[in-house]
């Protein structure tokens, strides 16, 4: 699957003479250099096709629009898009029946006094991102994700949630990471702002096989906890990978075990050699993220069970769950049970029989419901369709 970045960041605004009556932003110290951290560590580790940066005078509200409409719509079809945003967000209220968010471009000039804003030239209204997105998504954008370091930033979700204006990120794959809630203020600190040295700190953990979308924003979240600067998440796109770190393992000897597999399925303990299915294994997981049932179908040979077992079924035992695998066969009550039985293992004889008559008498779930009550175990399963 194709990626793609749009990374914004902007510390000073339109210097010259401003329109009668209107005022530019104050300038700011770091949204730049933030921005330039996260299009290294994507540009690196990102394993993206093409970002593209922003900075300062370039990012004018024509050619972000101009950007937006390329990235998300030109070149979205089918792919993935991340956008960074650092700079400027504010709320304008032409009436008092009205209220909208923006964000700053370089050119971007309003009125009214101290934070109370009304008329607006040149900013790129959350209303202008929405419907861009959900252009982007008519167009068959596969994922998306937005992560925006500015004041206001909570204004986008609340426009989703409570005024029902930002369709385009309520679509499943899309997700939208806010610096901070609507009554604070992003602020910086440092090196970096607080919300972006966060997110760079997260993404530089090279210890992580790879770090997706909402892993990165619950560590940003868990690092700014109780520092006044709440960050904030809605979507459903957290499967999008950000960075990876993945490395083959160093070998001071040549394996002479043979990787073609022939007719046999990839099994987890082969998957080092299981290559070629990356975004079918993304796909399968995030579907496992919204629901505890997840079908594979396919005619025999298509890989089903590879990608299953050596894909899906390989990262969650890396991350915790405990997997099992069977065969219905001709059997498959008998198949069940014995698959089973690890489950059970340790659990008094008794306790086994009574599971045992469950899974008998009134099926696969009524087990599960009583099994919950006496052990942990993971809430999603996987089928493949042999």
């Amino acid at each position: 699957m194709k990626r793609y970045a749009l990374i914004v960041g902007i510390d000073k605004y339109y210097c010259g003479a401003p329109l009668a009556g209107y005022r530019s932003p104050d300038r700011l110290g770091k949204a730049r250099s933030d921005a330039e951290a996260i299009y290294a560590l994507l540009k690196a580790h990102g394993n993206f096709n093409d970002i593209v940066p922003l900075y300062d005078e370039a990012a004018t509200h024509k050619r972000i629009v101009e950007e937006l409409r390329h990235v998300l719509i030109e070149q979205g079809s089918q792919a993935e898009v991340l956008i960074y945003f650092a700079g400027h967000g504010f709320t304008a209220q032409p009436s008092e029946f009205e209220r909208q968010g923006y964000l700053a471009t370089y050119d971007c000039q309003y009125t009214g006094k101290g934070t109370t804003l009304t008329d607006v030239k040149n900013g790129l209204s959350f209303a202008t991102l929405n419907g861009a997105i959900e252009k982007g998504r008519l167009a068959g954008l596969a994922g998306l994700a937005v992560f925006l370091d500015c004041c206001e930033s909570e204004y986008v979700i609340e426009q989703s949630l409570i005024n029902n204006k930002l369709t385009g990120l309520t679509q499943r794959g899309h997700f939208l990471s806010a610096a901070c809630r609507s009554f604070e203020v992003a602020r910086e600190k440092g090196a970096y702002g607080v919300y972006t040295g966060a997110l760079v700190a997260a993404l530089k953990d090279e210890s992580a096989r790879e770090i997706t979308v909402s892993e990165a924003h619950n560590r940003v979240e868990k690092t700014l906890k109780g520092s006044h600067q709440e960050p904030i998440s809605f979507g459903f796109g957290s499967s999008m990978v950000m960075v990876s770190y993945q490395r083959l393992p160093v070998e001071d000897e040549v394996s002479e075990e043979c990787p073609y597999q022939g007719l046999r399925a990839f099994q987890p303990e082969t998957a080092r050699f299981f290559f070629g299915r990356e975004a079918e294994k993304r796909l399968l997981w995030e579907r496992l993220q919204r629901s505890n049932f997840v079908a594979v179908l396919g005619p025999s040979g298509s890989g089903k069970s590879s990608v299953v077992r050596a894909g899906l079924a390989k990262r969650l035992a890396d991350e915790g769950w405990q997997v099992l695998t069977m065969m219905p066969a001709d059997q498959p009550m008998a198949n069940l049970k014995s698959a089973m039985m690890p489950l059970w293992k340790g659990m008094p004889e008794r306790e086994q029989r009574r599971l045992r008559d469950v899974l008998q008498t009134e099926g696969v779930l009524a087990m599960a419901r009583q099994l919950e009550a006496v052990m942990t175990m993971g809430d999603g399963g996987v089928g493949d369709g042999e």
